[in-house]
Parts: C-alpha cells; structure tokens; sequence
C-alpha cells in the first residue's frame, strides 16, 4: 500500500499456541475486537483529517471471525471513503466468499504467516496448518486477484537441513 498510508488494529488477542510467537501471552488469547462500524469511523476521521488514501490492519488474526470481516469489508466498501488496504493472515481462516468481500473493500494485499514449508516443522511450531493448506489459500488469493506475500522461519529448533530444503522448494 502506498501513499498516505496509516497502521490500524482492530483487535487484539491470538487464540493459537504457536511456539515461535509471544502475542497470545502479551495480548491473551481471548481476542478483542472492535466493531466494524467504529474501525470505519476511525477510517473516516483519518481521511478528513490527514487524507490518507489507505491503511494496513496489524491484527494478528483480522481474519479470524468470518462475520466480523464481511460486515467490515461490507461496511467499508459502502462507506464511499474509496481506500486501499492490506493485512496479515493465516492461510486456515480464509475463504472464497470472504476474499471476493475483502477485494471489493479495497483489499490489494494479505501477508501470510506461513512460517515453513515443511509440515514436520510446522507441527512442532504447533503452527495448526499445513503445506497443502497454504498453496490452496495461495491459489484461491491469486484467483481472487488479491496479491499475497509470505513470511517464513529458517533454522527453526530442531528443523533438519531437509526441511529447510522443503520450505525453499516451496
């Protein structure tokens, strides 16, 4: 997203255990989030404020709740404020419905946490995905028409010069 772009957080909180990650014990996993039409007022004040012309939600899990982000994504798309955006996301929250809803909202970019390419590290990050689970969120973002971006880990503990082979392959 570029331009006059702002950072946003609309919840806080991660229900998952991953090993790697601290957010579930700082921020509690219980997640917290505002309702869509208070993240769209916010949006609205920064646009008359600072005419920012896009945003990138921070959450850790925006995603996470299938009816909080259609009605964002719905309620933003109405709003006429005409932004775009991006946000981070786990590649077993997404859906076609929800990224067709988040593209017409403006969305133009998720980045994934998809940490490795090898499901035997990804278990033990206790990661609760897969490899294949990726490529099809991969394949259905791409079809949608929404870019995607990954991050990995490399030299995870105990990860084994193969697995670190597989998630390059991948």
């Amino acid at each position: 997203v570029k331009g006059r772009v702002t950072t946003i957080f609309t919840s806080r909180g991660c229900p998952y255990p991953c090993t790697y990650c601290a957010s579930s014990n700082v921020q509690g996993k219980q997640i917290r989030r505002r309702t869509a039409e208070n993240v769209v007022q916010e949006l609205t004040q920064l646009v008359s404020h600072y005419r920012i012309n896009g945003f990138y939600i921070c959450d850790d899990l925006v995603t996470g709740d299938p009816d909080w982000i259609m009605e964002f994504c719905r309620s933003l798309a109405s709003s006429g404020l005409g932004l775009i955006w991006a946000c981070q996301s786990r590649v077993d929250t997404l859906d076609g419905e929800m990224l067709r809803e988040m593209k017409k909202s403006g969305c133009v970019q998720i980045d994934f946490g998809v940490e490795s390419g090898s499901d035997k590290t990804l278990r033990t990050m206790k990661k609760s995905t897969t490899v294949q689970a990726a490529r099809q969120t991969f394949a259905m973002t791409k079809k949608v028409g929404v870019r995607s971006c990954a991050t990995f880990i490399v030299g995870f503990q105990g990860e084994t010069e193969q697995d670190m082979e597989d998630t390059f392959r991948f």
